[in-house]
């Protein structure tokens, strides 16, 4: 047993093991693909834990061409700063190529806060319009586990994404943007 620190000092906790997040089983990514376009559904969390392996699929998806995501947040009761910044990160590649939008879709009243407190709810169009996903041939993305280096590189891009979006975020960030940092150059002995 470790022992908590801060405020709660002195009370017993299980050691931390990094690979133990890692290990968890991942939430359910569904897609579908009309086109040029894409619609994703996340059912469970939106976290650090499948962020890598929707980046993939998003930017495999750009590669083809796609321009138009519909991302519905119906079944996920909430997203990490992580899978927060991958999406902005979507947005930036739209833009950079002037290739498309994103929609925001069915986004519970939690999701909505932690995106207007980022500032990244302006970077979508936001709808409630459902999808009859009944009507879509869906497919999972596979949610590949990242290496610890792929998941920290993932991390920090999506911490910098997060603070371009909205300097705001900065200071919100910084230890956390610094941790990652150090933490990658330990990983990676550079």
């Amino acid at each position: 047993m470790g022992v908590v620190r801060g405020p709660l000092q002195g009370l017993p906790c299980a050691p931390f093991k990094e690979e133990s997040f890692v290990d968890k089983p991942v939430d359910i990514i569904q897609v579908a693909i009309e086109g040029k376009k894409v619609f994703v559904r996340i059912n469970g969390k939106g976290s650090f834990q499948n962020s890598p392996s929707f980046r993939q699929f998003y930017t495999a998806m750009l590669e083809e061409g796609k321009g138009e995501f519909f991302i519905d947040l119906q079944d996920c009761p909430s997203m990490d700063s992580t899978f927060l910044g991958t999406l902005a990160g979507l947005h930036f590649k739209l833009q950079k190529g002037n290739q498309g939008k994103i929609h925001i879709l069915n986004v519970n009243e939690r999701n909505m806060e932690v995106m207007k407190n980022l500032g990244i709810n302006r970077l979508f169009s936001m709808d409630v319009n459902p999808i009859d996903w009944e009507q879509h041939k869906t497919s999972s993305v596979k949610i590949e586990k990242a290496t610890s280096i792929e998941a920290t590189k993932n991390s920090i891009e999506a911490h910098e994404n997060l603070v371009t979006v909205n300097q705001d975020n900065s200071p919100k960030f910084k230890d956390v943007l610094a941790y990652l940092k150090e933490d990658l150059s330990r990983k990676t002995g550079q």
